[in-house]
């Protein structure tokens, strides 16, 4: 049953739009690279304006909001004492309050989700048509803009149909249809590895909610998009949310069996991660020196953002009883952490909003807070 009551003015829905799309103005984002200023701008006004014109709706939002403010203070103080660095370190907390204003109301946030699905199912379709056309003819043929987007450390390559990457990735050419060589998709992130996190958390929201349709249809393309990322991450991503997800279900009637079926998602994680063919660790790391340099660079970078990950993942487990959805939003906490690990992601705008997701219309819970 949907239980909205207040809805979106087609202006409103507009700001929401504008919203969603300074997205892809900041990071984790590759436009945020040299684009950020108008990014946040963008993104201040239109959350300035719905948060002015709508009921602060969202359920508990004050208690989560005053919660996470602790948390991302918390973060700053030690990002700055590491790196010494005013803005960098507290940058995450404008965007704390630019996000709290833009989702302290309940509809505001149904809609930038919703707009948030149908978009990155838009970049899915066009990866799937990028990754035939490179079968059939080629990514050469695709080749639109050469460095389109060059900064000292990132460059991106424009091909069609709208996909940003300069990175290859090969498969035998020995396998029908699909052998030779194919562009990893990035979906316009700065990392393909910083994509699964994001993709993953959607097919929960999806698949537990009761006001999306064709979810079976939705959660088959979203997958396909993760895997064509050719992300070391994904496969064990996937794998872990599907344990956590399970083991929070059944909390109160944990059996045997259920920590039977979370410890085998757990080792099919393990896996999927080390030994998966053509891009698990150990594919990777025999396909080039290159790749086999990158996993080692992240590997060994570990500990500098390690602590901000244990700051989110306590974080979710305090808040988690002020949401509603309250195993997808802790399988959504999850998926972020451990992503973070090696694509740095927490922090940013994008990931701040998926950490303020939750699904009261589904669910007809009166709310709480005007």
């Amino acid at each position: 049953m949907n239980n909205r009551i207040n809805h979106l003015t087609f202006t409103q829905k507009i700001a929401v739009i504008i919203a969603l799309i300074s997205l892809l103005f900041l990071r984790p984002y590759a436009f945020g690279l040299v684009y950020s200023v108008v990014g946040y701008i963008l993104l201040l006004l239109s959350s300035i304006y719905l948060y002015k014109t709508k009921l602060k709706t969202s359920y508990n939002h004050r208690k989560i909001g005053k919660i996470m403010l602790v948390f991302y203070l918390i973060n700053s103080v030690i990002d700055f004492c590491i790196f010494l660095d005013l803005y960098h370190a507290f940058i995450s907390i404008f965007i704390f309050f630019i996000i709290y204003m833009l989702l302290s109301n309940e509809d505001v946030r149904y809609y930038l989700f919703k707009y948030y699905r149908t978009i990155i199912q838009i970049f899915i379709i066009l990866a799937i048509i990028n990754f035939c056309m490179g079968s059939l003819y080629g990514v050469d043929s695709q080749l639109i803009a050469k460095d389109f987007i060059k900064t000292n450390n990132y460059e991106y390559s424009l091909y069609f149909p709208l996909t940003s990457s300069n990175n290859l990735w090969f498969f035998p050419d020995d396998i029908p249809l699909i052998g030779g060589v194919h562009l990893r998709q990035y979906f316009f992130f700065v990392e393909p590895g910083m994509v699964p996190p994001f993709f993953i958390s959607l097919i929960f929201i999806i698949f537990t909610s009761n006001t999306i349709t064709y979810k079976f249809l939705k959660i088959v393309l979203i997958i396909v998009g993760v895997f064509l990322t050719m992300s070391t991450g994904g496969p064990l991503l996937l794998f872990f949310s599907l344990s956590v997800y399970y083991l929070f279900s059944r909390k109160r009637k944990l059996s045997l069996t259920t920590l039977a079926l979370v410890i085998s998602f757990v080792f099919v994680s393990y896996y999927s991660y080390n030994y998966m063919p053509f891009f698990g660790k150990q594919a990777k790391m025999e396909m080039s020196a290159s790749q086999a340099e990158s996993i080692e660079t992240h590997e060994n970078i570990l500990s500098f953002v390690l602590y901000q990950t244990i700051v989110i993942a306590i974080m979710s487990l305090i808040i988690m009883r002020y949401k509603c959805s309250k195993n997808v939003f802790i399988t959504i906490g999850s998926l972020l952490c451990l992503g973070n690990l090696s694509n740095y992601i927490l922090f940013t705008p994008l990931s701040t909003i998926f950490l303020f997701w939750d699904d009261t219309n589904s669910r007809n819970i009166k709310k709480s807070e005007t």
